[in-house]
């Protein structure tokens, strides 16, 4: 990335934690898309022409095997 800003947040939701990463310049989304999907996890994202985007990041709490 290059001349941009990153704006991470953190917060939970339910049984899943939850990153938001917001940026100005470009992420490698089908990289993170790959880790976040061998976690179980799921990635949702919001964007604005000329304003940016904001990936969240949700990943379980507890792993599949604990809550068998």
């Amino acid at each position: 990335m290059s001349g941009g800003v990153i704006t991470v947040s953190t917060w939970q939701e339910d049984d899943r934690v939850a990153v938001a990463i917001t940026d100005t310049g470009g992420l490698g989304l089908s990289v993170s898309y790959g880790i976040v999907k061998n976690h179980q996890g799921k990635i949702r994202v919001t964007s604005l022409p000329g304003k940016g985007a904001t990936f969240t990041v949700l990943l379980p709490i507890k792993s599949r095997e604990a809550c068998a």
